[in-house]
């Protein structure tokens, strides 16, 4: 039995004993000696081999070879380890037991455990020895394995302190590429906007009255889709875009809910519910709103009402998740406006930013069609802004943060965002401006005119080729009829108002203003060059107007008591071939002079600007035309066959009017509704008259912005 135990009968064996793999052990029998014995077969039968352990010992205890290190380039780690005396017989004392049954057992009497618990499946005493065996070479190649688990682990802490260091750091931060301005007709907009990802919807104050209108994505001229209430408000879009969400009358208290087609059809009533806010969810299946108790959950066409949430205060502004999991309600009371987030069945709820000093007065949030990001405004220092809240999801959730997308608008509040979240859309208060207005006598409306030329006061030459006009910066430039070979023929510190063309279209009169000098009449080149005053006179000097031919400039005084020069107001008119200066006859007491085009005529206004006066140049004579409330500013049309007046009619409204001469009968034109209005007038090359309008209305902006995925 002790040669049975002692012998080792395959190459596996003998490998399992020296602990390498069967290759390298029948390298070693061949380069290195390694005692095994090899038994020829016959016929078809493979060779068999075996060895003993006993030599297998006392092989492993000879001096290591010249050169093994070298081993022409094998390496050490091939080197068999120098072993004990292993395993002879079963006498042995446990001390000389092989260290790989030690390494599996602790002690001899392992085996003979093991040998006792495998016993009763069947196994021989020898199986049972081989197993032993087997299994310490395996103990053995463990125990090397959990030698290397301090490397392991110090390298996964490593990584997991690294992975977290990361975790904690912000991501990238969504950007603003660029802003773009998408209307520019100066009305009033409620500032909720909805899109279906190619049209853009709201509500403004156009001169029809308050109108559901839609612009293209690229931005335009709003076209009206129907009229609304004042205090209506867009809530939303239906997920099929054919639809959108109103309600009515929800300022102060709930108010009825409402049904718009986008294309074709009436308003209707959706059910009796009457909410401060609402929207559909994604799928359109059902509808959440708000009122001044909680938020509910009804199906699409408003029946089946159920509360999910009870909470006191005005709720507003509910918004879904794009997976229709969660909404989204802000809730406003008397000192704050917080945000809050619940999931549909009513559960979950929570408030965003608790604790957050900068956003107690966060509103007006919802999610991005990806869900990646939340958006929501904040009002800070008085001033509206549009932040973005990454949202964390996956197994790494990078560190959520909110990043502020800046005040690239003053007070532009976001409200909606383009399907592929490319684009946000907001409503914001524009810079005030003028805009050019023109009366067109067939309709008896006033229409847009030249609405990309930024001015309250322009002039045309008598062609109508080129444009006199004066900017926001009360600089006087030129250019042409379609806005082309733009020049600027003034610059700072001179202060410009009410240019006129001379009648060969070669030099422009104007007033003028130097910071702490009196308004004087100047004359400047078209094609540019200098524009001192006319005369050399202290006196304050009001709008010139042209004589028929052009060799003189007729002008009044100013009768603001910071502008009026001491002595009697009169009408001056300035030779321009002679430099000399005349007074009109019986001028005393009028201002602001307008020559007539066919040179017979000088209108002027009283003092108090209550009349209009005419001169007549053949008789020498003053005649007083009208009084009417109060005159603002006159105008001959270019036939001289009339005046038109910006006036009030005694106890009426502002108005524009057109009298005749002769004849002296003011016909009123229209209205003057709107407000902002700037009293200069000026005339189209077709003779129609043009008004200026202050705009101090609101518009559509987009927001390029980027959102890292």
């Amino acid at each position: 039995m002790s040669e049975v135990h002692d012998r080792l009968d395959s190459w596996k064996a003998i490998a399992e004993y020296l602990d390498r793999d069967p290759t390298t052990v029948m390298r070693w029998a061949k380069e290195r000696g390694l005692p095994v014995h090899v038994v020829q077969g016959e016929g078809h039968r493979r060779r068999a081999v075996y060895a003993y352990k006993e030599e297998i010992d006392a092989w492993l205890k000879k001096p290591t070879p010249q050169g093994l290190h070298a081993d022409d380039g094998k390496n050490q780690s091939e080197i068999p380890p120098l072993r004990s005396s292993q395993g002879r017989n079963d006498n042995r004392p446990a001390d000389e037991s092989p260290p790989a049954v030690q390494g599996d057992a602790g002690s001899a009497n392992g085996a003979t455990s093991r040998a006792r618990f495998l016993a009763p499946l069947g196994m021989t005493a020898y199986e049972v020895g081989m197993t032993t065996a087997t299994n310490g070479s395996l103990s053995s190649r463990l125990a090397r394995r959990w030698s290397l688990w301090p490397v392991f682990v110090g390298g996964a802490l490593l990584a997991a302190v690294a992975a977290g260091a990361w975790l904690r750091l912000p991501g990238p931060e969504p950007k603003v590429l660029g802003i773009e301005q998408l209307t520019n007709d100066g009305f009033e907009k409620q500032p909720d906007v909805v899109t279906d990802g190619a049209r853009i919807y709201f509500i403004e104050n156009s001169r029809d009255g308050w109108v559901i209108a839609q612009i293209p994505i690229s931005g335009g001229s709003p076209v009206a889709i129907a009229k609304v209430n004042a205090d209506s408000a867009i809530q939303g879009i239906s997920p099929d875009g054919a639809e959108l969400l109103l309600i009515q009358e929800a300022r102060f208290r709930p108010g009825s809910v409402w049904i718009q087609p986008v294309l074709a059809g009436s308003t209707r009533r959706l059910g009796s519910i009457q909410a401060f806010s609402a929207a559909w969810s994604p799928d359109g299946a059902a509808l959440a709103y708000t009122t001044d108790d909680g938020l509910y959950l009804c199906d699409s066409e408003g029946s089946n009402s159920r509360r999910i949430v009870a909470m006191a205060g005005k709720l507003e502004g509910v918004h879904w998740s794009p997976d229709g999991r969660q909404l989204c309600v802000a809730r406003a009371t008397s000192n704050e406006t917080t945000l809050w987030v619940v999931d549909r069945d009513g559960k979950g709820l929570r408030r965003l930013f608790s604790g957050e000093e900068m956003f107690c007065r966060a509103s007006s949030g919802f999610w991005t069609p990806d869900a990646k990001y939340f958006i929501f405004q904040a009002r800070r220092a008085d001033r509206e802004e549009s932040w973005v809240l990454r949202l964390s999801s996956g197994l790494l959730k990078r560190n959520a943060q909110a990043t502020c997308l800046g005040p690239a608008v003053a007070d532009l509040a976001i409200a909606a965002i383009s399907p592929d979240c490319s684009r946000l859309y907001g409503v914001a208060t524009a810079m005030p401006r003028f805009q050019i207005e023109r009366f067109d006598a067939r309709s008896k409306k006033l229409e847009r005119f030249l609405p990309d030329l930024p001015t309250s006061t322009l002039d045309f030459t008598k062609d109508g080729q080129w444009i006199a006009y004066v900017d926001e910066h009360a600089w006087l430039w030129k250019c042409r009829y379609d806005g082309a070979e733009k020049v600027q023929l003034t610059s700072r510190p001179l202060e410009v108002q009410l240019p006129r063309w001379s009648p060969d279209g070669k030099r422009i009169a104007f007033m003028g203003r130097d910071p702490g000098r009196p308004w004087k009449v100047r004359l400047v080149s078209a094609e540019g060059g200098p524009y001192d005053p006319v005369d050399s006179t202290g006196a304050a000097e009001g709008a010139p107007t042209w004589s028929p031919d052009g060799s003189r400039l007729a002008f009044g005084g100013l009768v603001s008591a910071v502008d009026r020069a001491p002595g009697p107001l009169v009408i001056r008119v300035f030779d321009l071939k002679e430099h000399r200066l005349s007074v009109v006859p019986g001028s005393e007491g009028l201002w602001t002079a307008r020559w007539s085009p066919d040179g017979r005529y000088i209108a002027a206004l009283t003092e108090d600007s209550l009349s209009l006066m005419l001169f007549d140049f053949p008789d020498g004579k003053w005649t007083k035309v009208l009084t009417m409330g109060q005159i603002l500013d006159l105008r001959w049309s270019r036939q001289g066959k009339s005046i038109y007046l910006v006036a009030t009619a005694l106890g009426g409204e502002l108005a524009l009017f057109q009298v005749r001469i002769p004849g002296q009968q003011a016909e009123r034109l229209i209205e003057m509704v709107g407000g902002g209005l700037s009293v200069p007038l000026g005339l189209a090359p077709d003779d129609s008259p043009l008004i200026a309008r202050r705009v101090d209305g609101a518009e559509i902006y987009a927001l390029q912005c980027q959102f890292p995925k």
